[in-house]
Protein backbone atom coordinates (compact mmCIF):
# COMPACT_ATOMS: atom_id res chain seq x y z
CA UNK A 1 0.00 0.00 0.00
CA UNK A 2 2.79 2.40 0.91
CA UNK A 3 4.94 1.18 -2.11
CA UNK A 4 1.76 2.57 -4.58
CA UNK A 5 1.10 5.80 -2.90
CA UNK A 6 4.73 6.97 -3.44
CA UNK A 7 3.85 5.47 -6.99
CA UNK A 8 0.57 7.69 -6.93
CA UNK A 9 3.21 11.03 -6.03
CA UNK A 10 5.83 10.51 -8.73
CA UNK A 11 3.27 10.42 -11.18
CA UNK A 12 1.86 13.22 -10.03
CA UNK A 13 4.96 14.82 -9.67
CA UNK A 14 6.05 13.87 -13.12
CA UNK A 15 2.53 15.27 -14.49
CA UNK A 16 3.30 18.91 -12.52
CA UNK A 17 6.76 18.85 -14.16
CA UNK A 18 5.15 18.30 -17.49
CA UNK A 19 2.74 21.23 -17.19
CA UNK A 20 5.00 23.42 -16.09
CA UNK A 21 7.07 22.67 -19.13
CA UNK A 22 4.11 23.32 -21.63
CA UNK A 23 2.94 26.25 -20.07
CA UNK A 24 6.65 28.03 -20.06
CA UNK A 25 6.84 26.75 -23.95
CA UNK A 26 3.91 28.49 -24.60
CA UNK A 27 4.66 31.62 -23.22
CA UNK A 28 7.90 30.98 -25.18
CA UNK A 29 6.30 30.58 -28.32
CA UNK A 30 3.72 33.38 -27.68
CA UNK A 31 6.09 36.13 -26.80
CA UNK A 32 8.50 34.77 -30.06
CA UNK A 33 5.99 35.06 -32.37
CA UNK A 34 3.80 38.10 -31.16
CA UNK A 35 4.04 42.23 -31.85
CA UNK A 36 5.02 42.67 -27.94
CA UNK A 37 7.56 45.02 -27.02
CA UNK A 38 9.81 42.02 -25.60
CA UNK A 39 11.14 41.76 -28.54
CA UNK A 40 11.25 45.88 -28.97
CA UNK A 41 9.16 45.32 -32.14
CA UNK A 42 8.29 49.24 -32.37
CA UNK A 43 5.34 50.30 -34.70
CA UNK A 44 3.88 53.37 -33.71
CA UNK A 45 5.27 56.07 -36.06
CA UNK A 46 2.97 58.22 -36.42
CA UNK A 47 2.48 61.36 -34.38
CA UNK A 48 -1.15 61.84 -33.65
CA UNK A 49 -0.88 65.52 -32.68
CA UNK A 50 1.65 67.44 -35.01
CA UNK A 51 1.15 70.63 -33.25
CA UNK A 52 3.09 69.24 -30.85
CA UNK A 53 6.39 68.82 -32.73
CA UNK A 54 8.92 71.68 -32.04
CA UNK A 55 11.97 70.33 -33.67
CA UNK A 56 12.87 67.78 -36.78
CA UNK A 57 16.56 67.06 -37.50
CA UNK A 58 17.02 65.28 -40.18
CA UNK A 59 20.49 63.87 -41.50
CA UNK A 60 22.29 61.54 -43.96
CA UNK A 61 25.48 60.05 -43.92
CA UNK A 62 26.73 62.27 -46.56
CA UNK A 63 26.93 64.63 -43.75
CA UNK A 64 23.70 67.07 -44.76
CA UNK A 65 22.01 68.08 -41.71
CA UNK A 66 18.66 69.94 -41.70
CA UNK A 67 17.52 71.03 -37.97
CA UNK A 68 14.05 72.52 -38.13
CA UNK A 69 12.53 74.55 -35.50
CA UNK A 70 8.79 75.76 -35.37
CA UNK A 71 9.03 79.64 -34.56
CA UNK A 72 5.25 79.61 -34.88
CA UNK A 73 1.87 77.49 -35.84
CA UNK A 74 2.53 78.83 -39.96
CA UNK A 75 6.63 79.26 -39.64
CA UNK A 76 9.64 77.09 -39.54
CA UNK A 77 13.13 78.40 -39.76
CA UNK A 78 15.86 75.92 -40.93
CA UNK A 79 20.03 75.93 -38.98
CA UNK A 80 18.97 79.00 -37.78
CA UNK A 81 19.34 80.63 -40.72
CA UNK A 82 16.08 81.27 -42.77
CA UNK A 83 12.48 80.71 -43.13
CA UNK A 84 11.58 77.14 -44.75
CA UNK A 85 9.42 76.08 -47.33
CA UNK A 86 5.63 75.87 -46.51
CA UNK A 87 4.85 73.24 -49.19
CA UNK A 88 8.05 71.58 -47.88
CA UNK A 89 6.86 71.61 -44.22
CA UNK A 90 3.13 70.88 -44.49
CA UNK A 91 4.28 67.53 -46.63
CA UNK A 92 6.80 66.61 -43.79
CA UNK A 93 4.22 67.16 -40.85
CA UNK A 94 1.52 65.12 -42.91
CA UNK A 95 3.96 62.35 -43.22
CA UNK A 96 4.47 62.48 -39.51
CA UNK A 97 0.51 62.37 -38.99
CA UNK A 98 -0.38 59.76 -41.57
CA UNK A 99 2.74 56.93 -41.33
CA UNK A 100 1.19 53.91 -41.10
CA UNK A 101 2.79 50.05 -41.68
CA UNK A 102 2.36 48.95 -44.94
CA UNK A 103 3.60 44.95 -43.94
CA UNK A 104 6.10 43.54 -41.92
CA UNK A 105 10.09 42.98 -44.16
CA UNK A 106 9.83 38.92 -45.39
CA UNK A 107 12.29 37.29 -43.47
CA UNK A 108 13.68 36.11 -46.69
CA UNK A 109 14.98 39.38 -46.99
CA UNK A 110 15.05 41.03 -43.14
CA UNK A 111 18.91 40.68 -42.78
CA UNK A 112 19.91 42.37 -46.31
CA UNK A 113 16.95 45.03 -45.29
CA UNK A 114 18.73 45.95 -41.84
CA UNK A 115 22.47 45.90 -43.48
CA UNK A 116 21.16 48.22 -46.04
CA UNK A 117 19.07 50.44 -44.05
CA UNK A 118 22.42 50.38 -41.21
CA UNK A 119 24.63 51.55 -43.38
CA UNK A 120 22.67 54.29 -46.34
CA UNK A 121 19.85 55.89 -43.91
CA UNK A 122 18.33 59.06 -43.11
CA UNK A 123 18.26 59.53 -39.44
CA UNK A 124 15.24 62.15 -38.20
CA UNK A 125 14.81 62.93 -34.72
CA UNK A 126 11.30 64.17 -34.02
CA UNK A 127 10.65 66.47 -30.83
CA UNK A 128 8.06 67.55 -28.84
CA UNK A 129 6.72 70.09 -27.03
CA UNK A 130 10.77 71.68 -27.12
CA UNK A 131 12.05 68.82 -25.42
CA UNK A 132 15.81 68.05 -25.11
CA UNK A 133 15.04 64.32 -26.14
CA UNK A 134 13.40 63.19 -29.15
CA UNK A 135 10.20 61.47 -29.08
CA UNK A 136 11.22 58.77 -31.65
CA UNK A 137 13.73 58.50 -34.54
CA UNK A 138 13.06 57.18 -37.56
CA UNK A 139 15.67 55.38 -39.59
CA UNK A 140 14.43 55.58 -43.18
CA UNK A 141 16.60 53.53 -45.95
CA UNK A 142 15.35 52.68 -48.92
CA UNK A 143 12.49 51.66 -51.60
CA UNK A 144 10.19 48.67 -52.03
CA UNK A 145 10.97 47.04 -55.95
CA UNK A 146 7.60 48.71 -56.89
CA UNK A 147 8.14 51.91 -55.09
CA UNK A 148 4.60 51.84 -53.20
CA UNK A 149 6.96 51.39 -49.89
CA UNK A 150 9.64 52.56 -47.61
CA UNK A 151 11.80 50.67 -45.42
CA UNK A 152 11.55 52.34 -41.62
CA UNK A 153 13.00 51.09 -38.09
CA UNK A 154 11.68 53.15 -35.55
CA UNK A 155 13.95 53.92 -32.09
CA UNK A 156 12.34 55.23 -28.67
CA UNK A 157 13.98 55.95 -25.62
CA UNK A 158 16.90 55.11 -27.24
CA UNK A 159 16.13 51.71 -28.25
CA UNK A 160 16.19 50.58 -31.69
CA UNK A 161 13.60 47.98 -32.75
CA UNK A 162 14.64 44.72 -33.16
CA UNK A 163 13.32 44.66 -37.60
CA UNK A 164 12.39 47.41 -39.55
CA UNK A 165 9.43 47.60 -41.40
CA UNK A 166 7.42 48.85 -44.66
CA UNK A 167 5.91 52.03 -44.54
CA UNK A 168 2.90 53.94 -46.02
CA UNK A 169 0.50 56.68 -46.19
CA UNK A 170 -2.53 54.88 -46.45
CA UNK A 171 -4.49 55.74 -49.85
CA UNK A 172 -0.92 57.86 -51.56
CA UNK A 173 0.39 55.01 -53.77
CA UNK A 174 4.20 56.27 -53.52
CA UNK A 175 7.01 56.50 -50.94
CA UNK A 176 7.84 58.00 -48.33
CA UNK A 177 11.92 58.88 -48.10
CA UNK A 178 11.98 61.81 -50.16
CA UNK A 179 10.34 63.92 -47.80
CA UNK A 180 12.22 63.81 -45.20
CA UNK A 181 14.68 66.21 -46.82
CA UNK A 182 18.77 66.45 -45.34
CA UNK A 183 19.84 68.94 -48.01
CA UNK A 184 19.51 72.35 -46.21
CA UNK A 185 19.12 74.41 -49.46
CA UNK A 186 16.38 72.06 -50.42
CA UNK A 187 14.13 73.47 -47.13
CA UNK A 188 14.93 77.37 -48.41
CA UNK A 189 12.00 79.00 -49.14
CA UNK A 190 11.47 80.14 -52.58
CA UNK A 191 9.92 83.80 -51.16
CA UNK A 192 12.30 86.86 -51.74
CA UNK A 193 9.49 89.73 -51.38
CA UNK A 194 6.62 90.12 -49.70
CA UNK A 195 6.16 93.77 -49.79
CA UNK A 196 3.32 96.60 -49.69
CA UNK A 197 3.81 100.01 -51.95
CA UNK A 198 4.35 101.68 -48.71
CA UNK A 199 6.95 99.50 -47.41
CA UNK A 200 9.40 99.89 -49.93
CA UNK A 201 12.11 102.77 -49.68
CA UNK A 202 14.90 102.70 -52.66
CA UNK A 203 15.00 100.23 -55.96
CA UNK A 204 18.02 100.33 -58.24
CA UNK A 205 18.33 98.87 -61.35
CA UNK A 206 21.58 98.15 -62.78
CA UNK A 207 22.66 97.09 -66.58
CA UNK A 208 26.15 96.45 -66.42
CA UNK A 209 26.65 96.54 -70.15
CA UNK A 210 24.08 99.26 -70.67
CA UNK A 211 24.47 102.01 -68.16
CA UNK A 212 22.32 104.52 -69.34
CA UNK A 213 19.11 102.36 -69.27
CA UNK A 214 20.11 101.85 -65.11
CA UNK A 215 18.33 104.09 -62.18
CA UNK A 216 16.98 104.13 -58.90
CA UNK A 217 13.29 104.36 -57.49
CA UNK A 218 13.26 106.49 -54.59
CA UNK A 219 10.24 107.17 -52.10
CA UNK A 220 9.88 109.18 -49.21
CA UNK A 221 6.98 110.28 -47.53
CA UNK A 222 4.42 108.91 -50.53
CA UNK A 223 6.80 110.64 -53.07
CA UNK A 224 8.28 108.66 -55.61
CA UNK A 225 11.05 109.57 -57.93
CA UNK A 226 12.80 108.45 -60.43
CA UNK A 227 16.67 108.95 -60.54
CA UNK A 228 19.99 107.49 -62.16
CA UNK A 229 22.34 106.01 -60.16
CA UNK A 230 24.11 108.76 -59.09
CA UNK A 231 20.50 110.43 -57.58
CA UNK A 232 20.19 113.07 -60.77
CA UNK A 233 16.54 113.29 -60.81
CA UNK A 234 14.79 111.95 -64.24
CA UNK A 235 11.38 112.80 -65.70
CA UNK A 236 8.80 110.20 -65.07
CA UNK A 237 5.32 109.09 -65.81
CA UNK A 238 4.31 109.26 -62.30
CA UNK A 239 1.64 106.29 -62.96
CA UNK A 240 3.73 104.10 -64.44
CA UNK A 241 5.91 104.51 -61.12
CA UNK A 242 3.01 103.60 -58.38
CA UNK A 243 1.99 100.72 -60.33
CA UNK A 244 5.62 99.40 -60.57
CA UNK A 245 5.73 99.58 -56.64
CA UNK A 246 2.98 97.41 -56.77
CA UNK A 247 4.73 94.68 -57.71
CA UNK A 248 7.00 93.45 -55.34
CA UNK A 249 4.16 92.01 -53.29
CA UNK A 250 4.43 88.24 -54.34
CA UNK A 251 8.12 87.91 -55.86
CA UNK A 252 9.84 83.89 -55.81
CA UNK A 253 12.87 82.43 -56.95
CA UNK A 254 12.19 78.81 -59.16
CA UNK A 255 14.27 76.72 -56.82
CA UNK A 256 17.91 76.33 -55.03
CA UNK A 257 20.36 75.40 -57.92
CA UNK A 258 21.26 71.64 -56.85
CA UNK A 259 22.99 70.58 -60.13
CA UNK A 260 25.69 73.09 -60.15
CA UNK A 261 28.83 72.04 -58.60
CA UNK A 262 30.77 74.47 -56.21
CA UNK A 263 33.06 75.03 -58.88
CA UNK A 264 30.47 75.15 -61.72
CA UNK A 265 28.33 77.87 -60.12
CA UNK A 266 31.62 79.76 -58.83
CA UNK A 267 32.48 79.92 -62.72
CA UNK A 268 28.83 81.00 -63.25
CA UNK A 269 29.93 83.48 -60.61
CA UNK A 270 32.69 85.48 -62.18
CA UNK A 271 30.85 85.96 -65.65
CA UNK A 272 29.42 89.61 -65.60
CA UNK A 273 25.01 89.88 -64.55
CA UNK A 274 22.94 91.14 -66.92
CA UNK A 275 21.16 92.88 -64.23
CA UNK A 276 21.63 93.68 -60.36
CA UNK A 277 18.45 94.70 -58.84
CA UNK A 278 18.24 96.26 -54.92
CA UNK A 279 15.39 96.75 -52.94
CA UNK A 280 15.17 98.58 -49.75
CA UNK A 281 12.80 99.06 -47.34
CA UNK A 282 11.71 101.44 -45.03
CA UNK A 283 13.50 99.29 -42.19
CA UNK A 284 16.74 99.80 -44.23
CA UNK A 285 16.58 95.83 -44.95
CA UNK A 286 18.79 95.24 -48.24
CA UNK A 287 18.32 92.21 -50.60
CA UNK A 288 20.86 92.18 -53.77
CA UNK A 289 19.67 89.96 -56.86
CA UNK A 290 22.83 89.31 -59.58
CA UNK A 291 21.02 87.53 -62.75
CA UNK A 292 23.49 85.73 -64.74
CA UNK A 293 22.45 83.90 -68.01
CA UNK A 294 21.98 80.08 -68.15
CA UNK A 295 22.96 78.04 -71.22
CA UNK A 296 20.87 76.55 -73.59
CA UNK A 297 21.36 72.98 -72.47
CA UNK A 298 17.82 72.09 -74.08
CA UNK A 299 19.47 73.11 -77.70
CA UNK A 300 15.85 75.08 -78.13
CA UNK A 301 15.94 76.41 -81.73
CA UNK A 302 15.24 79.90 -82.54
CA UNK A 303 12.13 79.57 -85.59
CA UNK A 304 13.26 82.72 -87.13
CA UNK A 305 17.18 81.92 -87.39
CA UNK A 306 16.93 78.20 -87.48
CA UNK A 307 20.15 78.53 -85.15
CA UNK A 308 20.03 77.53 -81.51
CA UNK A 309 19.10 80.70 -78.45
CA UNK A 310 22.45 82.00 -77.29
CA UNK A 311 21.13 80.98 -73.66
CA UNK A 312 17.92 79.75 -71.98
CA UNK A 313 15.04 81.66 -72.84
CA UNK A 314 12.82 80.83 -69.70
CA UNK A 315 15.27 80.61 -66.81
CA UNK A 316 18.67 81.81 -65.55
CA UNK A 317 20.80 81.96 -62.38
CA UNK A 318 20.22 84.65 -59.77
CA UNK A 319 22.45 84.74 -56.71
CA UNK A 320 20.70 86.30 -54.21
CA UNK A 321 23.20 88.64 -51.37
CA UNK A 322 26.02 87.08 -52.44
CA UNK A 323 25.17 83.72 -50.66
CA UNK A 324 21.90 81.72 -52.16
CA UNK A 325 22.39 80.43 -55.94
CA UNK A 326 19.14 79.83 -57.63
CA UNK A 327 17.42 79.30 -60.52
CA UNK A 328 14.50 82.23 -61.64
CA UNK A 329 12.02 82.59 -64.47
CA UNK A 330 12.29 85.53 -66.81
CA UNK A 331 8.40 86.12 -66.45
CA UNK A 332 8.84 86.67 -62.65
CA UNK A 333 11.66 89.41 -62.81
CA UNK A 334 10.64 90.88 -66.56
CA UNK A 335 7.76 93.35 -64.89
CA UNK A 336 10.40 94.37 -62.24
CA UNK A 337 13.45 94.69 -64.04
CA UNK A 338 11.96 96.82 -67.03
CA UNK A 339 14.56 99.62 -68.74
CA UNK A 340 14.54 103.16 -67.86
CA UNK A 341 12.93 104.25 -70.98
CA UNK A 342 9.82 102.43 -69.63
CA UNK A 343 9.07 104.88 -67.13
CA UNK A 344 9.75 107.82 -69.55
CA UNK A 345 7.32 106.90 -72.45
Amino acid sequence: MWRIKIKVKMKNKGLIILLAILVLASVYFYFSNSKSTLKEEYRDFAIEDTSMVTKVVITDQQGNASVLTRENKHKWIVNGKYEARKDAMDVLLKTLKRIDIQAPVPKSSLESTIKFIAANNKRVEIYLNNSDKPDKVYYVGHNTKNNLGTYMLLEKDGKKSSVPFITEIPGFDGFLNTRFISDPKMWHSVKIFRYQPGDLAEIAVQFPDSAHLSYKINQKDSLVQLTDLEGKSLPANTQKLQDYLTRFSFVNFEQVDVDGTPEYQDSIKQTMPFFILSVKDKNGKLTTIKAFRMPNYKHVINNLTGEEFPYDMDRFYGLIDDTLFTVMQYPTFDPITPERTYFQE
